[in-house]
């Protein structure tokens, strides 16, 4: 019999086969999967180990990549970065977890900044560097860190029953879609998804929370102390005031004579190893003339003034399309009934009322768009000649070979939209005369998280100096003669592009005569004169200034006892009129000079810091430029004065007219009264409780950082490589770079 006559004769036989077959491939290919993997895992390559010599196989790593799979079904990584402390402020804890378990670049990039603006409010007690270091580790794949914290928080006893795992799913389902959704639903599409059974899920989502009831019994060990939540109450409750008037030793400058030789020789020598502002009990002046971290910068400003000239006025018929293309920025809500708040309507704008908001808007949309061409078509000249340049392995030096200079640049911007822009190079700058100058001092460039950063931190981060650290979400550091742009200040008037073409280290001057250019930026008029001068700084300047300051203080001192001898003669009030019936400045006509009068100041309700908070607030806020940390220091130590003043046994002290020596802003005050108010018994057992959570949780999400280190991590386990090829381990940040690219898309 022929095949074909037999396959005619059986047809049915084999199209009943077939079906079977394709069913049984359907249906049954998972299953022989998963069957298949469990009868191989047994033999799975072991590729690491950890705690007690316990195996980590593919296989492992396979069912742990699985199993997130799984929770990201599940909406854990929604649950973990949305879940708030009990006082509605962000829980860090979980959102570290977050980032470890489920990575993604845009959600890192908001819990940094997030962390950063804890850290400025105070709820978290760490600095900046300790939150760029962990956003910036890149260990193997999160594979790993999930079957570690499983293995740690089962260890310790934190395992979560299956019901109270599903009635948290439940509650975390119903918050998400805002009631419309069910564990039913979502168990279903979750199994049909990963083909796995019910309990099977549910005991995944159990093991993840364990592992962040572990995180929190940890984090939360350190429990604030009963003397602890008291302090605490007593500093935020107790209030300072005081009436003063101040004599500033440098309102007495040009009083002083120059110092002599010796004596300025004798200054420099006693204080040339202090940075400038380095304040102590050996230096309570500050006094410091070592020389900071310095760059020398090239830059080309575009202000938008000067682009504002260059757009043309919008005719009446670019205004009418401008408000119909978009007419729902012209609408507005209107009260139909004035006795019902909720009877309202919405309203087009009538063109008439809007036309002046509309020709506003439309020349502001124009003038962006030309400065953003001008200021890119800048950038590209000046990058001109980097066309054949390998920029990742480029140098320094091969930028400076390449670069075209920012004359011709500024010279091409004006051929080609004719425009006036200016070039220019600065002095050697600290981060300090950076900050002053009025128009570098403001720019900042969008980094990674599309927060500005500012310009002082990226010129300051170059590989020859290092004083600042780029976050993972910043920029990455220039390197020399590399263009920086396009820069923005924070006003919107200006537009930059920057390079550092000078760098110096800090270095003890060699001797009191070293001085250097600290010549700022030019932005003014073409046609009007230089307002800036040659700037310098000069040592053996500075040291005279000190000198005379120190004199200064003598006459300051001088003033004030003058004074108390007039309080004992007159009323507080009549005193100051006496005094600068004597003293009071005048210029040619015979009029006040502002500033120069003596007046009575009032200190009000000032908080009393501890030196921990003081040193938790320096650190957080050390390479922060628009934080001036010196005013909070300052006012710490003229509130220790006061206290010091008042004495302990003390709640107040009226008319002593007593002298106090400040060093830290080189016055003196008469200080006439002082008070404070205490904390109340009834004020402390009601903010008892609050205050100890609130300690608790700062504490716990300050804690986060380091439980959920990776370091950290691998040390608590005992984690170790199987092989100790330096390859295998190169290849895990590359794996967790990968995964975490493949989860963000």
């Amino acid at each position: 019999m022929s095949l074909v006559r037999w396959m005619r004769k059986n047809n049915r036989k084999i199209m009943a086969f077939v079906v079977v077959m394709i069913m049984l491939g359907f249906v049954g290919g998972v299953g022989l999967q998963q069957y298949l993997s469990r009868v191989g895992a047994g033999r799975g390559t072991v590729r690491a180990y950890y705690l007690d010599d316990r195996k980590i196989k593919d296989v492992d790593r396979r069912r742990a990549d699985n199993e997130l799979r799984v929770l990201r079904s599940l909406f854990a990584g929604q649950m973990l970065r949305y879940r708030q402390t009990i006082f509605g402020t962000p829980d860090f804890k979980s959102r570290l977890l977050a980032e470890i378990l489920f990575p993604d670049s845009q959600s890192a990039a908001m819990a940094n900044v997030e962390m950063y603006q804890a850290t400025a409010r105070g709820q978290l007690n760490v600095s900046s560097a300790d939150i760029d270091a962990f956003f910036k580790q890149v260990g193997p794949s999160r594979d790993i860190y999930w079957i570690l914290l499983k293995a740690e928080a089962k260890r310790a006893g934190c395992v979560i029953s299956r019901s109270q795992a599903r009635a948290t799913l439940a509650k975390l389902i119903q918050q998400l879609s805002e009631g419309r959704g069910s564990v039913a639903m979502l168990l279903r599409n979750v199994i049909s998804t990963h083909h796995i059974p019910e309990e099977e899920i549910v005991r995944i989502f159990a093991d993840l929370l364990g592992v962040m009831a572990y995180s929190d019994i940890v984090t939360s060990s350190e429990a604030a102390t009963t003397d602890e939540i008291r302090a605490a109450i007593g500093r935020a409750g107790e209030k300072l005031n005081a009436e003063v008037v101040q004599f500033k030793a440098s309102d007495f400058l040009e009083e002083q004579t120059d110092p002599n030789q010796a004596s300025m020789i004798a200054q420099f020598e006693a204080y040339k190893r202090y940075e400038a502002g380095q304040q102590s009990d050996e230096n309570p002046y500050g006094f410091g003339y070592k020389l900071p971290d310095r760059v020398q910068l090239e830059y080309v400003i575009v202000r938008m003034k000067d682009v504002e000239k260059l757009i043309a006025p919008p005719t009446q018929d670019d205004m009418e399309k401008y408000y119909n293309d978009n007419i729902d920025r012209f609408k507005e809500e209107v009260q139909l009934d004035p006795n019902d708040p909720d009877s309202t309507s919405e309203r087009v704008k009538d063109y008439a009322d809007v036309a002046g908001e509309v020709r506003r808007s439309l020349i502001e949309e124009r003038k962006e768009r030309l400065a953003n061409l001008v200021i890119n078509d800048a950038l590209d000249l000046a990058e001109a000649g980097f066309g054949g340049m390998d920029r990742d392995k480029a140098t320094g030096k091969d930028f400076e070979a390449a670069a075209v200079g920012y004359d011709e640049v500024v010279s091409q911007l004006a051929d080609k939209h004719s425009i006036t822009a200016q070039a220019g190079k600065t002095g050697m700058l600290s981060q300090a005369d950076l900050s002053d100058d009025s128009n570098l001092g403001m720019l900042s460039m969008e980094g990674q998280s599309r927060l500005p950063v500012d310009l002082r931190k990226l010129v300051f981060a170059i590989e020859q100096l290092g004083a600042t650290e780029m976050g993972r979400f910043e920029a990455p550091a220039p390197r020399m003669w590399e263009n920086i742009g396009p820069l923005r200040d924070r006003f919107g008037s200006i537009l930059a592009v920057v390079r550092v073409v000078g760098a110096a280290k800090a270095e003890v001057p060699a001797d009191i005569n070293v001085s250097y250019s600290t010549k700022r930026s030019v932005a003014d008029e073409p046609d009007k004169p230089d307002k800036t001068a040659e700037e310098v700084h000069s040592v053996s300047a500075k040291v005279s200034a000190d000198c005379r300051l120190v004199a200064a203080m003598t006459t300051a001192k001088a003033r004030a006892d003058e004074f108390v001898k007039l309080t004992a003669l007159k009323t507080w009030q009549e005193a100051i009129d006496e005094y600068n019936k004597a003293h009071e400045k005048k210029d040619e006509s015979g009029n006040p000079i502002a500033g120069s009068r003596l007046i009575s100041r009032k200190l009000t309700n000032r908080v009393r810091t501890s030196r921990q908070d003081l040193n938790a607030s320096v650190e957080r806020f050390a390479d922060n430029p628009y934080i001036n940390i010196k005013d909070v220091i300052e006012s710490k130590k003229l509130n220790d004065k006061l206290y010091e003043l008042l004495g302990d046994d003390k709640t107040e002290a009226k008319d002593i007219n007593a002298v106090l020596k400040f060093e830290f802003n080189a016055s003196y005050y008469v200080v006439k009264d002082i008070s404070r108010t205490e904390v109340t018994r009834d004020e402390y057992l009601e903010s008892k409780a609050p205050t100890a959570l609130r300690l608790n949780a700062g504490r716990s999400n300050s804690l986060a950082l380091t439980h959920f280190n990776p370091d950290n991590i691998f040390e608590r386990m005992n984690f170790r490589w199987a092989q100790s090829d330096a390859d295998d381990k190169e290849k895990a940040p590359e794996k967790a770079e990968d995964k975490q690219r493949e989860d963000s898309a």
